[in-house]
This record gives C-alpha cells, structure tokens and sequence, in this order.
C-alpha cells in the first residue's frame, strides 16, 4: 500500500471513505447512478456485487466490516471494495451454537439484499455482466472443477483439521456445496431477467 507523500492527516481519506460506504450500506435510498460513478470504481462496484452474491458472501453485505481502498485515478479518488471474510459463504451461516455453521437456503430474498442499486443503467451493466460470466467463470461446470481441484488439494490434511474442530464428510460436503450452487445461480439468473428489463 502506497500512502499520499507529504501527508501526516489521513482523516480526509478516511471521513471520505467512512461516509460513502455508510451510504452505500445504510441509505441505499441515495445511491444514485451519479454517486456511483462518482465515488466507486464502476468495473469493480460491479464484479464485487456479483462476486459476493454468487457465493453468498453474507459478512460483506455491510453487517460489520468493509474493506477497500482509494483507488487515484484520472477523474478522481474512487473507491475500489475488497471481498473479505469468507467462510459464511457457500450456503453457510453462522448460527451461534454447535454446529456452527447452518447451511442457508440459496434461494432466500434476503441474500440478494443491495444486489440491485437505483440505477437502471448500472442494473443492466451488472446484469450483462453477470452473464457474461456465466458463461466463463461463474459457468456450473467451471466451479465444480474448481471445486474439484480444491477438493484434491485438501482431501488428506483436512482429517487434522477434522480431528481438532467438527467432524466433516468431505464428500458429503462438497456435493451439498455443489447442490447449492447451482440452485444459487438458477436463482440468480431468474432474478435478474425478472428485475432487470
């Protein structure tokens, strides 16, 4: 990280950024197309909400902590978000007692919660966007073998970390991961030629 030279008071960077991530969380009714663009980096702003709302990301929905960063560009400082907190994702949430982890139905409302902003115009670039990389990345085939490949990664030391923590079933796992997804994707892809015309 590269910090401004000369400079002693950070405050004015982190009031700007306090006050447009409070917005962009807590007032959606003010996120405008014009306060977009004008305060957050629009590629990013926009793989980053896929991003979390593919994978459920339900601790980067604003509910305590965001990460991101000034970005110097030629138009201005804009705000680029950094997806954090990744293991209440994937259909899992916290539920506060043994096991700790329950797994969420991906087809709930509330996980699409700041999916979509007040701007028609941004809708329809998140929404071509999102097929796009459905077509690609976000495709079920090449999930799962990513998933796969994850899977062969960690299928012998994960019994240490089962013989410390829970007990899992690796595969059981994984195929309910599997389940999930696609009907997470299905969801989402209904939602957006419903809500986006």
């Amino acid at each position: 990280m590269k910090y401004p030279s000369n400079q002693s008071d950070y405050s004015k960077y982190w009031d700007f950024i306090m006050d447009k991530i409070y917005t962009e969380y807590y007032d959606r009714d003010n996120v405008t197309e014009e306060y977009i663009l004008e305060n957050f980096d629009l590629e990013n702003y926009i793989d980053y909400k896929i991003f979390i709302h593919v994978i459920c990301g339900n601790d980067n929905f604003g509910l305590n902590n965001v990460y991101c960063y000034i970005k110097s560009m030629n138009e201005g400082n804009k705000i680029k978000l950094v997806p954090w907190d990744l293991d209440m994702t994937w259909g899992y949430n916290w539920s506060g007692e043994k096991p700790t982890l329950l797994y969420e139905d991906a087809e709930s409302v509330y996980t699409i919660d700041g999916l979509l902003t007040n701007s028609e115009k941004i809708n329809n670039a998140l929404k071509k966007r999102y097929f796009e990389l459905r077509e690609t990345v976000l495709s079920v085939e090449n999930v799962f073998k990513i998933i796969d490949a994850c899977h062969e990664t960690i299928k012998y030391p994960i019994h240490s970390d089962c013989d410390k923590w829970l007990k899992t079933d690796l595969d059981l796992e994984i195929n309910k991961i599997k389940e999930w997804y696609k009907k997470r994707v299905e969801f989402l892809d209904n939602y957006l030629v419903e809500n986006i015309k």
